[in-house]
């Protein structure tokens, strides 16, 4: 089956998906409900992060590096003894340029795959479209945007010639998600 190419600005979230998905380690629901706060703008307070039960990307000035602010009761298992009841916080190393491509999804393709519709404040926003009512991601349409993102730049898939990482186990994940995309 024959798939457009994807924008640009779609490229550039789901580059962005995949390695915040590698060096967060986040669930879905914390990785689809990051919400962004642009540099040199103050950042939430914990507090108002807690009332709403998600984190935020916000630029540490002292640090020098983009961090994942999350406090630690929007994690299912906020009560762990991983926790201690402290946020988790997490400066994103700037390896391969992580930096510049946040900068660019920010200045250029945030607002391009908002298409003018009213911003959620969240830092992963559908593509909207005529038909589209939110710019939010739920749970089923950030599924799908990640398992997009797998399917063309996460692994080879021997059967499309799609993807990057070639291997037995990059072709056995391929096989798999051809039969889910099958069988949905």
């Amino acid at each position: 089956m024959a798939q457009a190419s994807a924008s640009p600005s779609v490229v550039s979230r789901a580059f962005l998906m995949l390695r915040f998905g590698l060096h967060l380690g986040l669930r879905q629901k914390n990785l689809r409900q990051l919400l962004i706060c642009q540099r040199g703008a103050p950042a939430s307070s914990e507090r108002r992060l807690e009332t709403l039960k998600c984190g935020e990307l916000r630029w540490n000035e002292r640090e020098g590096g983009w961090e994942a602010f999350i406090p630690a009761v929007a994690f299912k298992n906020a009560g762990s003894s991983y926790f201690g009841r402290q946020p988790f916080r997490l400066l994103l190393p700037d390896l391969g340029g992580l930096y510049d491509q946040i900068g660019a999804y920010l200045k250029v393709h945030r607002p391009r795959l908002l298409g003018g519709a009213a911003d959620p404040g969240t830092f992963f926003v559908k593509t909207m479209k005529a038909t589209s009512k939110s710019a939010a991601y739920d749970q089923n349409t950030f599924y799908e945007a990640w398992r997009l993102a797998i399917q063309r730049y996460g692994i080879f898939n021997p059967y499309t010639g799609r993807g990057r990482h070639r291997g037995p186990v990059a072709a056995w994940a391929a096989k798999i998600l051809n039969k889910a995309w099958e069988d949905a």
